[in-house]
């Protein structure tokens, strides 16, 4: 039947309504829907961390050394799956496309730690609540402990002496600036605002995991991403585009959560569901990224992983190169370095890492000693001589003292004999040859 006929014979609007019905009754694919949205604004602001290109030059680091190796291309397809799973979800395959999404999203952060953005690795983890639920009232409830875990360990992360001293002050004092106000330089409003901001956060986790409190966190979560875009928007310290997306998905969810609350929790108390294998396998991939968080701090548990964002105290490691050495580097990096002012007569230069990450990737860098390990072992990689660079690896800073430990490595190779020490997963670089970029 020709469009034309179908659009005269009123089955059109017919059709339209029968799909929004549908859509609208299958809660999964609303919130498939929605985390599809904001995953391809996402992956689309931070391009170049999930296509690798040849004017990319920043290191890709895996989980594990046994996948150096691979090819590009594995990355592409993995990242073009990631999509299509969630658009499949989206159109009703819940299962099926968050099964999907979630192996190629596992593929994606084995074969770069890079790509464990906060943002992503909460997408993954729904993904597999998805694709293993068995019914509506273990999904919900899952989800809402996970949502509500997001704003608890990050709250708790910001409960340290280099937060309420360092950037929450610098974020209260960004929002004063966006709304035009300068704050005198003895106030002491910002450092009021600041130790209270943790505790508001973590407020809001607490109300969002007691149903009865629900919408009270809803609309508490809702102002505070709004504070947040306020204060690290384009109108306060202009961070980037990807923060600024992240903090709209939540408003996002947590709008939805307003209306419709009963979707955050289980349906009639008097429906028993019993658990189904599936369910049982569900627990045991859910319940460490709920519980591991509370080692963060000793590095048991990544920082990202662990919802520590905003957050000072990360573990983190320096890299410098005699100025003499500079030609050797990445002209993406050579770049950045002209741009910065140098000590004159110092013999080296410390790499600005994080800025590197994102002018490259689009992203902010990992901030994992680890990972930047992985980083200072792809620069030496590059220079030429075994002592070309110089890396001082520092643990996260003490909650109550801000002090750190530092291990200076003063060779490339006692860089690689301290990584194969001092961690369990992958320091090494991929070796890569991707192609050069569709557009220039």
């Amino acid at each position: 039947m020709k469009l034309t006929e179908l659009m005269s014979e009123s089955r059109l609007p017919a059709v339209v309504a029968a799909f929004g019905d549908s859509f609208w009754a299958d809660r999964r694919r609303v919130y498939a829907a929605w985390i599809g949205v904001s995953l391809v604004a996402l992956m689309a602001v931070t391009w170049p961390l999930w296509f690798p290109t040849a004017e990319v030059t920043f290191p890709m680091i895996p989980l594990v050394p046994m996948v150096a190796e691979w090819p590009w291309w594995i990355d592409w397809i993995a990242s073009l799956a990631v999509l299509a799973g969630w658009i499949v979800a989206a159109f009703g395959k819940v299962r099926l496309g968050c099964g999907l999404a979630s192996l190629a999203s596992m593929t994606l952060v084995i074969l770069n730690q890079h790509r464990l953005q906060p943002w992503f690795y909460e997408f993954l983890l729904v993904s597999i609540l998805f694709s293993l639920a068995s019914a509506d009232t273990v999904w919900k409830r899952w989800m809402r402990y996970l949502v509500a875990s997001i704003y608890i360990y990050s709250a708790v992360s910001k409960l340290d002496v280099s937060f309420l001293e360092t950037l929450g002050p610098s974020l209260v004092i960004g929002g004063g600036e966006a709304l035009g106000i300068a704050p005198d330089p003895d106030a002491s409003w910002p450092a009021v605002i600041a130790h209270s901001a943790p505790l508001y956060e973590l407020a809001v986790g607490m109300c969002l995991a007691w149903p009865p409190l629900l919408r009270v966190g809803a609309v508490m979560g809702i102002l505070l991403h709004l504070g947040i875009l306020l204060a690290v928007g384009p109108w306060g310290l202009q961070h980037s585009t990807g923060v600024l997306l992240w903090n709209g998905h939540f408003i996002g969810l947590l709008g939805w959560w307003l209306w419709k609350p009963q979707d955050a929790y289980a349906e009639p108390q008097q429906q028993v569901v019993h658990w189904r294998a599936c369910d049982w396998v569900l627990a045991g991939v859910l319940l460490p990224p709920l519980v591991l968080p509370v080692t963060e701090h000793g590095e048991w548990w990544d920082h990202w992983p662990s919802w520590a964002v905003y957050a000072p105290h990360c573990s983190k490691a320096q890299v410098y190169v005699p100025q003499a050495r500079v030609q050797q580097l990445p002209e993406g990096l050579q770049r950045l370095l002209a741009r910065q002012p140098w000590e004159e007569g110092a013999f080296e230069v410390e790499l600005p890492l994080a800025a590197w990450s994102l002018a490259e990737t689009h992203a902010p860098l990992y901030p994992q000693a680890r990972f930047q390990v992985g980083v200072a072992r792809a620069v030496a990689e590059r220079i030429a001589a075994d002592f070309g660079m110089r890396c001082v690896v520092w643990s996260p800073a003490g909650r109550l003292s801000g002090k750190r430990k530092g291990t200076a490595i003063a060779s490339r190779r006692e860089l690689v004999r301290f990584a194969a020490r001092r961690y369990w997963l992958g320091t090494r670089p991929r070796q890569l040859t991707p192609p050069a970029a569709i557009t220039k």
